[in-house]
C-alpha cells in the first residue's frame, strides 16, 4: 500500500465533485416536475444517491486509485457503497449534533454543514484509500 499523495487527494475531490453534480442533478430532475409532476423528494434521493455512488466508484477505480484494480469488483463496490452510506450518516450526525447544541441559526447550520462535510470527506477518503481500493 502506498502513501497518499496530493495528486491522489485532488483526484478524489474532483471525482467527489462529479458525484455531487450527478447526485444533485438527478435529484433536481426527479423532483422538479420534469417527470409527470415530480417524484417524492425522499424517494428521489433513493434513486440519485446510488447512481452517484456507482459513477464515483467507477471513476475512482479507473482514475483516482487505478493501481488498486485487483480483487473482486462486486466486493469492492459493496464496500465502497457501505463506506459512502456510513460516511453520509456520520456527516448528518455531526450536522444534527451541531444544530442540537447551538440551535438553528444561520451560523450553526453552516458550521454543522462544514464540519459534517469535512469529517465525511476525511472518512470517505481514508476508507476508500485503505479499505476499498487498497492496492
Amino acid at each position: 500500500m502506498h502513501k497518499p499523495t496530493i495528486t491522489e487527494f485532488i483526484r478524489y475531490c474532483a471525482v467527489g465533485a462529479v458525484g455531487f453534480i450527478v447526485d444533485g442533478g438527478i435529484l433536481w430532475w426527479l423532483t422538479s416536475g420534469a417527470i409527470d409532476g415530480g417524484v417524492n423528494a425522499y424517494f428521489a434521493r433513493l434513486i440519485s444517491f446510488p447512481i452517484a455512488v456507482s459513477i464515483t466508484w467507477i471513476l475512482h477505480r479507473l482514475w483516482t486509485f487505478s493501481g488498486a484494480n485487483e480483487g473482486e469488483k462486486g466486493r469492492q463496490y459493496a464496500g465502497y457503497f457501505i463506506l459512502q452510506v456510513t460516511a453520509s450518516l456520520m456527516n448528518y450526525g455531526i450536522y444534527a449534533g451541531v444544530i442540537g447544541l447551538y440551535g438553528i441559526s444561520d451560523i450553526a447550520v453552516m458550521m454543522g454543514f462544514a464540519l459534517g462535510s469535512a469529517f465525511g470527506l476525511a472518512v470517505n477518503y481514508m476508507g476508500a484509500k485503505w479499505l476499498v481500493f487498497r492496492g
